[in-house]
């Protein structure tokens, strides 16, 4: 069984269209059916009903797809594994802490002009594609369970409330002194919402949730804009505009959270990714 058949078949599975697949690897499409029916030999079973030139997918290839996709994802994954250690690439995964961040990956890249850093995207995770050479983030998620880490930095939750509020002239502040005003907050599930509701739990106290975002820059917009008050880690979310905002610490809440850099245990660690560790930790501990 060789591994140009196994490509073959699960395109031609995907697609139903040996034409389609020929196209893609430049061969005759006499080329795909002799590879797929040798294959079929081999196994001494057929993985797709004919009918002329029309092929389907039958239930014996609907079972080996399913194995030989997983299969070859990881061979690929193997393969860019490989290619990413040859030519000094780090992929990053940014959970928490994007806005810290972007100025350490600028600076080390400027000092290391010879690694490349590419990003994860969000949806990937949606998407099954866990893969990453680094991920920051505050906990680990189902995808960092088989990693290590170090913890990067700790910061404090504080309450952003607009500049012009009678509250901006405290010193701190304390659930009496929220109580009745809207909140500005992050979706359910994020780990600043959980945060933020532990607090009001914790204090048996119901807010009204004025507006819900994701982004954190809607988040200060909102609260400047005098709708209401919101919790925000200080160092990620340090490149907020603070013009027309007040920060203050809690006078009755110790919020804090870590936020740590992951590296998977399943494949070793290549120099680059060793380079960024070491960097992005004296990054934080300079107090950047």
């Amino acid at each position: 069984m060789e591994l140009l058949q196994l490509k073959y078949f699960r395109d031609a599975a995907i697609s139903e269209n040996f034409s389609q697949v020929a196209e893609k690897y430049y061969v005759p499409q006499s080329s795909i059916s002799h590879t797929i029916s040798r294959l079929e030999d081999e196994l001494g079973v057929k993985l797709f009903t004919r009918n002329g030139r029309k092929v389907r997918l039958n239930e014996a290839g609907k079972a080996f797809y399913e194995e030989i996709d997983a299969a070859l994802a990881k061979i690929e994954k193997g393969v860019r594994r490989v290619k990413d250690l040859k030519h000094n690439t780090v992929r990053l995964s940014m959970v928490q802490g994007t806005v810290a961040m972007i100025p350490l990956i600028a600076e080390f890249q400027k000092q290391n002009p010879d690694v490349e850093i590419t990003f994860a995207n969000p949806s990937d995770r949606l998407k099954g594609n866990l893969f990453f050479d680094l991920r920051i983030g505050t906990k680990p998620s189902a995808s960092e369970k088989n990693c290590s880490s170090m913890p990067l930095f700790v910061e404090r939750i504080l309450i952003a409330v607009p500049a012009s509020h009678p509250l901006a002239k405290k010193k701190a502040l304390t659930i009496d002194d929220i109580r009745g005003i809207p909140v500005i907050g992050l979706y359910p599930n994020s780990g600043m919402y959980n945060l933020m509701n532990a607090y009001f739990v914790q204090n048996e106290y119901a807010p009204e949730i004025k507006v819900e975002s994701e982004n954190h820059n809607t988040v200060a917009q909102f609260v400047k804009g005098g709708y209401g008050i919101a919790f925000y880690p200080e160092i990620s979310w340090s490149a907020v505009g603070t013009d027309g905002i007040a920060s203050l610490p809690f006078a009755d809440f110790d919020g804090k959270r870590t936020v740590y850099i992951f590296w998977p245990n399943d494949y070793p660690k290549s120099e680059a990714t060793d380079k960024f560790i070491e960097f992005a930790v004296e990054w934080f501990k300079k107090g950047r």
